[in-house]
Protein backbone atom coordinates (compact mmCIF):
# COMPACT_ATOMS: atom_id res chain seq x y z
CA UNK A 1 0.00 0.00 0.00
CA UNK A 2 3.02 2.52 0.88
CA UNK A 3 2.17 5.73 2.61
CA UNK A 4 -1.19 7.06 2.58
CA UNK A 5 -1.69 10.55 0.95
CA UNK A 6 -3.91 12.54 2.47
CA UNK A 7 -5.82 16.09 2.26
CA UNK A 8 -7.39 18.32 4.74
CA UNK A 9 -10.39 20.11 4.25
CA UNK A 10 -11.57 22.80 6.33
CA UNK A 11 -15.48 22.00 6.97
CA UNK A 12 -15.95 25.93 7.45
CA UNK A 13 -13.58 28.30 5.25
CA UNK A 14 -12.62 25.65 2.78
CA UNK A 15 -8.83 25.55 2.99
CA UNK A 16 -6.68 22.72 2.06
CA UNK A 17 -3.70 21.41 3.87
CA UNK A 18 -1.56 18.40 3.51
CA UNK A 19 -3.09 15.69 6.07
CA UNK A 20 -0.25 12.87 7.22
CA UNK A 21 2.92 14.28 6.73
CA UNK A 22 6.41 11.97 5.88
CA UNK A 23 9.06 12.78 7.32
CA UNK A 24 12.74 11.44 7.02
CA UNK A 25 14.67 10.73 10.58
CA UNK A 26 15.27 13.31 12.83
CA UNK A 27 17.89 13.91 15.52
CA UNK A 28 18.97 15.75 18.48
CA UNK A 29 22.79 16.01 18.60
CA UNK A 30 23.72 16.71 22.05
CA UNK A 31 26.78 17.09 24.08
CA UNK A 32 29.29 14.20 24.68
CA UNK A 33 28.36 12.65 21.40
CA UNK A 34 24.78 11.76 22.48
CA UNK A 35 22.30 11.66 20.07
CA UNK A 36 18.34 11.24 20.83
CA UNK A 37 15.04 10.74 18.21
CA UNK A 38 13.14 13.84 17.76
CA UNK A 39 9.81 13.39 19.16
CA UNK A 40 7.25 15.47 17.02
CA UNK A 41 3.32 15.64 16.52
CA UNK A 42 1.54 17.71 14.38
CA UNK A 43 0.61 21.49 14.79
CA UNK A 44 -0.63 24.19 13.58
CA UNK A 45 2.37 26.82 12.77
CA UNK A 46 1.30 30.60 12.49
CA UNK A 47 4.77 31.32 10.54
CA UNK A 48 3.79 28.67 7.55
CA UNK A 49 0.24 29.39 7.99
CA UNK A 50 -0.23 25.72 7.99
CA UNK A 51 -0.21 21.97 9.53
CA UNK A 52 3.30 20.98 10.03
CA UNK A 53 5.49 18.60 12.32
CA UNK A 54 6.36 20.29 15.52
CA UNK A 55 8.73 18.77 18.33
CA UNK A 56 6.97 17.50 20.99
CA UNK A 57 8.28 18.00 24.24
CA UNK A 58 6.56 15.60 26.59
CA UNK A 59 7.31 12.68 28.58
CA UNK A 60 4.87 10.66 27.13
CA UNK A 61 6.77 7.96 25.23
CA UNK A 62 9.76 8.06 27.60
CA UNK A 63 7.14 7.24 30.82
CA UNK A 64 5.72 4.45 28.76
CA UNK A 65 8.70 2.91 28.14
CA UNK A 66 9.47 2.75 31.52
CA UNK A 67 5.99 1.62 32.41
CA UNK A 68 5.91 -1.07 30.20
CA UNK A 69 9.61 -2.52 31.74
CA UNK A 70 8.45 -2.09 35.01
CA UNK A 71 5.16 -4.16 33.90
CA UNK A 72 7.36 -7.00 32.51
CA UNK A 73 9.82 -7.02 36.12
CA UNK A 74 6.93 -6.88 38.30
CA UNK A 75 5.11 -9.60 36.58
CA UNK A 76 8.22 -11.58 36.21
CA UNK A 77 7.90 -15.29 38.05
CA UNK A 78 10.48 -18.85 37.59
CA UNK A 79 9.26 -21.85 35.79
CA UNK A 80 11.44 -25.22 36.44
CA UNK A 81 11.46 -27.83 33.36
CA UNK A 82 13.03 -30.72 33.38
CA UNK A 83 16.34 -29.32 32.16
CA UNK A 84 15.85 -25.61 32.34
CA UNK A 85 14.15 -22.65 34.63
CA UNK A 86 12.24 -20.31 32.66
CA UNK A 87 11.33 -16.98 33.58
CA UNK A 88 7.60 -15.58 32.72
CA UNK A 89 6.86 -12.18 32.39
CA UNK A 90 4.45 -9.53 30.47
CA UNK A 91 6.41 -8.76 27.48
CA UNK A 92 7.56 -4.87 27.63
CA UNK A 93 8.65 -4.58 23.84
CA UNK A 94 6.88 -1.47 22.07
CA UNK A 95 6.34 -3.91 19.01
CA UNK A 96 4.60 -6.55 21.39
CA UNK A 97 1.01 -7.21 22.24
CA UNK A 98 1.86 -7.33 26.16
CA UNK A 99 0.63 -10.94 26.49
CA UNK A 100 2.79 -13.58 29.02
CA UNK A 101 5.55 -15.10 27.41
CA UNK A 102 7.92 -17.67 28.65
CA UNK A 103 11.39 -18.43 27.92
CA UNK A 104 15.14 -18.69 29.74
CA UNK A 105 16.56 -15.20 30.62
CA UNK A 106 19.69 -14.06 28.55
CA UNK A 107 22.49 -11.53 28.29
CA UNK A 108 20.40 -10.05 25.26
CA UNK A 109 17.20 -9.77 27.43
CA UNK A 110 19.53 -7.71 29.90
CA UNK A 111 20.96 -5.23 27.63
CA UNK A 112 17.69 -4.73 25.90
CA UNK A 113 16.22 -3.78 29.20
CA UNK A 114 19.40 -1.92 29.96
CA UNK A 115 18.84 -0.41 26.73
CA UNK A 116 15.37 0.76 27.58
CA UNK A 117 16.34 2.39 30.90
CA UNK A 118 19.14 4.38 29.23
CA UNK A 119 17.25 5.47 25.94
CA UNK A 120 14.09 6.79 28.96
CA UNK A 121 16.61 8.55 31.12
CA UNK A 122 18.58 10.69 28.24
CA UNK A 123 15.45 12.05 26.49
CA UNK A 124 13.65 12.83 30.60
CA UNK A 125 17.45 14.50 30.76
CA UNK A 126 17.01 16.36 27.54
CA UNK A 127 13.28 17.57 28.33
CA UNK A 128 14.15 18.58 31.59
CA UNK A 129 17.12 20.62 30.58
CA UNK A 130 15.73 21.79 27.90
CA UNK A 131 13.58 25.47 28.62
CA UNK A 132 12.77 26.48 25.55
CA UNK A 133 9.29 26.02 23.76
CA UNK A 134 8.74 23.86 21.27
CA UNK A 135 9.36 24.57 17.14
CA UNK A 136 7.70 23.96 13.65
CA UNK A 137 10.51 21.65 12.55
CA UNK A 138 9.89 22.95 8.97
CA UNK A 139 10.67 26.62 9.49
CA UNK A 140 12.11 26.74 13.15
CA UNK A 141 9.26 29.19 14.83
CA UNK A 142 7.71 29.00 18.11
CA UNK A 143 4.58 30.85 16.87
CA UNK A 144 2.79 27.06 16.64
CA UNK A 145 0.22 25.18 18.50
CA UNK A 146 -0.79 21.42 18.85
CA UNK A 147 -3.83 20.52 16.69
CA UNK A 148 -7.04 19.50 18.88
CA UNK A 149 -8.97 16.46 17.96
CA UNK A 150 -13.00 17.21 17.36
CA UNK A 151 -14.49 14.17 18.58
CA UNK A 152 -18.12 14.08 17.70
CA UNK A 153 -20.13 14.12 20.78
CA UNK A 154 -23.01 11.85 19.88
CA UNK A 155 -20.62 8.91 18.46
CA UNK A 156 -17.84 9.15 20.08
CA UNK A 157 -15.94 9.20 16.65
CA UNK A 158 -12.97 11.53 15.61
CA UNK A 159 -13.90 14.13 13.43
CA UNK A 160 -10.43 15.45 12.57
CA UNK A 161 -8.57 18.65 13.54
CA UNK A 162 -9.55 21.67 15.06
CA UNK A 163 -8.63 24.59 12.50
CA UNK A 164 -6.97 27.14 14.33
CA UNK A 165 -7.86 31.17 14.03
CA UNK A 166 -11.13 29.23 12.46
CA UNK A 167 -14.63 27.60 13.81
CA UNK A 168 -14.22 24.78 11.25
CA UNK A 169 -12.88 20.96 11.90
CA UNK A 170 -9.92 19.81 9.49
CA UNK A 171 -11.90 17.12 7.62
CA UNK A 172 -9.34 14.02 6.39
CA UNK A 173 -9.15 12.15 3.30
CA UNK A 174 -6.88 9.38 1.86
CA UNK A 175 -6.75 10.47 -2.06
CA UNK A 176 -3.92 7.73 -2.38
CA UNK A 177 -0.64 6.65 -1.33
CA UNK A 178 2.90 6.31 -2.02
CA UNK A 179 5.76 3.80 -2.20
CA UNK A 180 8.84 5.65 -0.59
CA UNK A 181 12.36 4.04 -0.70
CA UNK A 182 14.57 4.68 2.05
CA UNK A 183 15.48 8.34 2.73
CA UNK A 184 18.72 9.34 2.04
CA UNK A 185 19.07 12.17 4.51
CA UNK A 186 18.69 12.60 8.21
CA UNK A 187 18.33 15.91 9.72
CA UNK A 188 20.27 17.32 13.05
CA UNK A 189 19.04 19.71 15.72
CA UNK A 190 20.30 21.31 18.60
CA UNK A 191 19.24 21.04 22.26
CA UNK A 192 17.48 23.77 21.39
CA UNK A 193 15.64 22.35 18.34
CA UNK A 194 17.20 24.48 15.84
CA UNK A 195 18.22 22.73 12.86
CA UNK A 196 21.80 22.07 12.07
CA UNK A 197 22.44 19.92 9.28
CA UNK A 198 22.08 17.09 6.97
CA UNK A 199 23.67 13.93 7.48
CA UNK A 200 22.99 10.57 5.26
CA UNK A 201 20.93 8.40 6.61
CA UNK A 202 18.14 5.62 6.42
CA UNK A 203 14.27 6.75 7.26
CA UNK A 204 12.52 6.23 10.20
CA UNK A 205 8.93 6.71 9.43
Amino acid sequence: MGFPISRCTCSSCGKVEPGWIWSPRRMYQLEHGVRIAVNYCYGWCSSCDGIQHVEDLTMADAMASLRRLSTSLRSASTRRGWFTRKVVRRSFHKLDDGSSIAHETSTADLHEMGEVIESAYERINFLLSRTTPPRCLKCGSQNLSRLTVVVDSETGETQGWKHHGCDGVFLISVIGHWNLGASKVRLVYDHDGVFSHEEPGASER
